[in-house]
């Protein structure tokens, strides 16, 4: 099961974002990744957790970002995957969230 996510960079002030940081959890019903690290040219670091993905990135340009990861299912059934969240780090009142994902494992 591949995860793709594209995150959408507007402000009218600047065509800059500094020190941003994107949080995206998955259902426990998956393991291990396997990362596209050419997708996310703008990120400069990630972290892998059991039950999420950190990307960092020192500064992104306005626009569309997309990063894109492999999950190995671990249980058949419908689920719904939570929102990815992205914030500034430094102003985290800054942010914004995506939809809610339904997925099936068959």
């Amino acid at each position: 099961t591949e995860s793709k996510q594209l995150l959408k960079m507007m402000d009218g002030d600047t065509d800059y974002y500094d020190e941003y940081y994107v949080e995206d959890y998955y259902e426990g019903e998956y393991d291990d990744y396997y990362f596209y690290y050419p997708s996310w040219g703008t990120f400069d670091h990630w972290e892998i957790y059991d039950d999420k993905v950190l990307l960092f990135a020192d500064a992104l340009r306005a626009g569309e970002h997309t990063f894109s990861y492999l999950v190995r299912a671990m249980t058949f059934g419908s689920f719904t995957m939570p929102s990815t969240k992205a914030e500034e780090m430094y102003t985290p009142e800054v942010f914004g969230y995506n939809r809610q994902r339904k997925i099936s494992v068959k």
